[in-house]
């Protein structure tokens, strides 16, 4: 019997001891949460700055006042804020479509023979579509160039025997674009020692 009631003398103390705990972690999650708010609110408070000047004219400064402080008014920080920026891309600029420039020789006609014949020859070209501000149109004659007057092009007096006349498309840079099939002219002339008669003509005379 005396056991018996030593038992529940035991268990009576253990309850009574986890009950004692329990209020106990209970009161301390309370503090926590208090001081946890407590130190929310001072956080929030702005910072307050005095300023004293003690016996000897030195000033002192300091977060906490006392009698003759003054405070001192904060002014608000010139920050900037820097926004970040995407970097800058380099977009290679492309380079204009060249054109397909179709050009010929429509006069003379190919093969085409000349007898004796004083006047000049003249080379007509044909190009399409329209030059570029800088292009510029060419015709050869076996390989020489004829003189451009303003856009007609002439064999004034054409040295017998073959001419390959060619014409070209040419860029502002010199580079050829388009070249025409060549054209091929015979001139015949009579040798000036037995006909001297046949010679290059003059030219004429300019006006003054």
């Amino acid at each position: 019997m005396k056991m018996v009631l030593r038992i529940m003398a035991l268990c009576c103390v253990f309850l009574a001891g986890s009950a004692a705990a329990d209020d106990h972690m209970d009161s301390v999650v309370e503090t926590g949460a208090d001081n946890a708010s407590s130190e929310s609110v001072v956080s929030q408070e702005p910072l307050r700055i005095y300023k004293s000047v003690g016996k000897d004219g030195v000033p002192s400064f300091s977060s906490d006042s006392v009698d003759g402080a003054e405070e001192i008014e904060l002014k608000p920080s010139n920050s900037v804020r820097i926004t970040p920026t995407k970097p800058s891309t380099f977009v290679v600029p492309e380079e204009p479509e060249k054109k397909d420039y179709k050009v010929s020789i429509s006069s003379p006609e190919n093969d085409k023979h000349y007898h004796n014949d004083p006047k000049p020859v003249p080379v007509a070209v044909s190009v399409s579509p329209a030059l570029e501000q800088g292009y510029s149109l060419e015709v050869t004659d076996n390989g020489a160039l004829l003189a451009d007057a303003s856009g007609k092009y002439v064999l004034e007096f054409p040295e017998r025997g073959e001419h390959r006349l060619v014409a070209r498309v040419v860029d502002d840079k010199g580079e050829v674009l388009a070249e025409s099939k060549a054209v091929t002219i015979f001139v015949h002339r009579v040798s000036q020692l037995t006909n001297p008669q046949f010679s290059k003509p003059k030219p004429k005379p300019k006006n003054r």
